[in-house]
């Protein structure tokens, strides 16, 4: 081409290795442009060497990963993580059976930090085990205001690892790839005191009382009690009680009390009974 100079064309088994250095550089460092039979197109990189013995050595070595990716997936051009992101995002809304919100959460995560991470790597079969560790280190040292939980951490590896599970089944990628463990510790939501239980019950009782001759400002407040006492006495979350229907409560076929039929549209997938 017309900016290469000291060009090399090497011919291989299965394609050709043409080494160059470009017209409009002076650091005479070559470039390798890398032709693999039954794929359209080349493969373009630089060698970052001035010696053209040393450039050969690296760009042969590029040559094999393409001989050993061409029979894997029938192309030598690589998808990157943000390409097969995208085919991942569109396969799962299409399926139908998934959670369009939890996937739009994992999206708005793996745009932010693992797209910018990943795009140094020409594909998502570059990608190795120790570049996730790094990741890691990587998300804990990148944030918007303040350092990310360890429980941050594991939902987003658990997005990354979404995307990375959809390439090995397109056959993107040679092998699954483990995860690193990020220990959390345990963070679990405080609980009321019976001394607080029985400060809370008492109050609300005396708050609502205290509008019995105002019905509409009674009846108002007749509600927030009885939603709080459901979640205090039930764990459920707000979105869940808000769910809730006259036909989710039924009566307990033994003993006193009622049964709860929480729904699968709050944050649990699967209906529960309390």
């Amino acid at each position: 081409m017309k900016f290469e100079t000291n060009k090399e064309v090497h011919s291989r088994d299965y394609g050709e290795i043409t080494l160059y250095v470009r017209g409009d550089q002076t650091s005479g460092r070559y470039y390798a442009r890398i032709k693999v039979d039954g794929s359209k197109g080349y493969v373009k990189f630089a060698t970052k060497k001035t010696n053209p013995l040393e450039a050969l050595f690296v760009a042969d070595k590029r040559y094999k990963e393409l001989l050993v990716l061409q029979n894997r997936t029938g192309d030598i051009h690589q998808k990157s993580f943000n390409h097969v992101m995208k085919e991942w995002v569109s396969h799962e809304l299409k399926s139908g059976d998934n959670n369009q919100k939890k996937i739009n959460d994992y999206v708005e995560k793996l745009d932010r930090y693992a797209v910018p991470y990943f795009r140094k790597f020409s594909g998502v079969s570059e990608v190795e085990e120790k570049h996730l560790r790094e990741w890691v280190d990587y998300r804990r040292t990148n944030y918007r205001r303040s350092p990310p939980a360890d429980n941050t951490i594991v939902r987003e590896l658990a997005g990354i690892k979404l995307v990375f599970e959809f390439a090995y089944q397109r056959n993107l990628i040679p092998s699954r790839l483990r995860f690193p463990r990020v220990s959390v510790k345990p963070n679990p939501r405080p609980a009321l005191t019976f001394d607080e239980y029985q400060k809370l019950y008492k109050g609300l009782r005396k708050w609502v009382k205290d509008e019995e001759k105002r019905r509409r400002q009674y009846r108002s407040r007749f509600y927030v009690q009885h939603f709080i006492l459901i979640g205090v006495n039930t764990g459920l979350r707000k979105g869940e009680i808000r769910n809730l229907l006259w036909s989710d409560v039924q009566r307990r076929k033994t003993g006193s009390g009622i049964v709860l039929v929480v729904s699968n549209k709050g944050k649990r997938k699967q209906s529960r009974r309390v």
